[in-house]
């Protein structure tokens, strides 16, 4: 379990919790082993801090449930192609999980 930040400025929008700033929310294990930490403003980062990828706030829940399929090398090819289906068939998560299936298939 991640811990609620503490000290933080209040916000109206963002993390549900109400922190401005960028915090840790999740954490997952890659399938060979790497951890990976979300933060609230939709980074994907490893434990030594090395940027991912930024998923849309509105399906980065969805597409960070997925990570535990696919190596560590091949998260960021993940993010960018989420991020495409995003844009091509919106932010319903179940038609993005499709679309980004497909798009990874053909690569």
């Amino acid at each position: 379990m991640i811990a609620t930040p503490v000290n933080c400025a209040p916000i109206s929008r963002g993390c549900t919790c109400g922190c401005a700033e960028p915090h840790r929310i999740g954490r997952r294990t890659t399938a060979d082993g790497a951890i990976m930490l979300l933060w609230s403003d939709g980074q994907i980062t490893d434990r030594a801090a090395r940027i991912y990828g930024t998923f849309p706030l509105k399906t980065m829940w969805a597409a960070f449930d997925l990570l535990g399929f696919y190596d560590v090398a091949e998260v960021r090819l993940f993010v960018r192609e989420w991020k495409r289906a995003i844009k091509l068939v919106g932010a319903n998560p179940t038609t993005a999980r499709a679309e980004t299936f497909h798009r990874l298939a053909a690569l």
